[in-house]
């Protein structure tokens, strides 16, 4: 999971001569750095011990399962993905075997939908046709030829969007895939999830596990927030954006970042994305405390994350 996807870079950042093809290069070659993080490997641990837990159960058993309720940019979408990776691309599963279903819920909130989205994450031609019953039908017997053993039912923060679906929704599931036995689950979405599985009581006492993957706070994780952003620093250096390291993880360097970011892994790399660039733009070898000032204005300024910029003071 740490480091960068695919290799050595081919040619030096530097060589390229014209500056906005670098900057292009050096985003693709950020855009590729994969970094372990510690809480972000917990949870894929822990929803594969879900997985493994139901293998062998006897059939038709009731299964249970885990929630994975966190806010938005907190590693949950990573942390799938290197979960399917790991789990569906082993040696020894077959090409038409899933055992880990990635279930994206779509924005229509609607019970139906969801047998559409599982045939969809199954492969399946034409997953919209036929009334919902049938789909549903289809769905149950496509996780089970496909042998899926976790679905991993994603953006269930979805069903909030229209609160007259989201009980029936979450019935649904509870009915079809759990209290049948075809899968454990795990749910997935940000805060709004939560809202929705506290009114599906039944789902939620099935649920076994609680996965935490909250945002990082300076105060409780400063060492594991400074070992992120070294761990970051370096790979920047090794994927050739940058010749040298910038102090990331510098005490003050980094408790600034984690205010800015709020400790949410996905604004922390669009800061150090934008930070980079500028850097790169330059010419420079390493990111400068301007660099990273205009980083964060540039992205949690813009949006609204955060009201004042740690940086600014320093930056002048």
């Amino acid at each position: 999971m740490s480091g960068v996807e695919g290799g050595t870079p081919p040619v030096e950042l530097s060589s390229i001569v014209d500056v906005r093809e670098r900057i292009a290069e050096g985003r693709r070659r950020f855009d590729r750095i994969r970094l372990e993080h510690a809480p972000q490997r917990n949870a894929i641990d822990m929803l594969d011990d879900v997985r493994r837990a139901g293998i062998g159960r006897r059939a038709g058993a009731v299964c249970g399962g885990a929630i994975l309720v966190a806010p938005f940019g907190t590693g949950k979408t990573c942390a799938i993905e290197t979960l399917c990776e790991e789990v569906n691309g082993a040696a020894d599963v077959r090409p038409d075997i899933i055992p880990v279903l990635h279930v994206k819920l779509s924005v229509a909130g609607t019970t139906d939908a969801v047998p559409t989205q599982i045939l969809r994450a199954l492969g399946k031609p034409k997953p919209g046709s036929g009334k919902e019953s049938v789909r549903w039908d289809r769905a149950i017997q496509g996780m089970l030829n496909a042998g899926v053993q976790l679905a991993l039912i994603d953006e269930f923060n979805r069903a909030a969007r229209r609160p007259t679906m989201s009980g029936p929704i979450a019935d649904m599931i509870q009915e079809r895939i759990v209290d049948e036995g075809i899968a454990p689950i795990a749910i997935i979405g940000s805060e709004a999830a939560g809202s929705v599985l506290r009114s599906a009581k039944g789902l939620m006492e099935r649920l076994d596990d609680q996965i935490d993957l909250e945002p990082m706070e300076w105060v409780h994780d400063q060492t594991l927030f400074c070992g992120f952003m070294g761990a970051l620093d370096a790979a920047i250096v090794d994927a050739g954006i940058l010749d040298e390291t910038s102090g990331l993880d510098h005490p003050t360097v980094a408790e600034n970042l984690c205010i800015a970011s709020d400790g949410r892994l996905r604004r922390i790399m669009k800061i150090i994305r934008i930070a980079s660039a500028t850097a790169v733009r330059r010419g420079d070898t390493a990111m400068t405390v301007a660099d990273l000032a205009e980083g964060v204005a540039a992205y949690a300024g813009t949006r609204r994350f955060i009201e004042d910029n740690p940086f600014e003071e320093k930056s002048n």
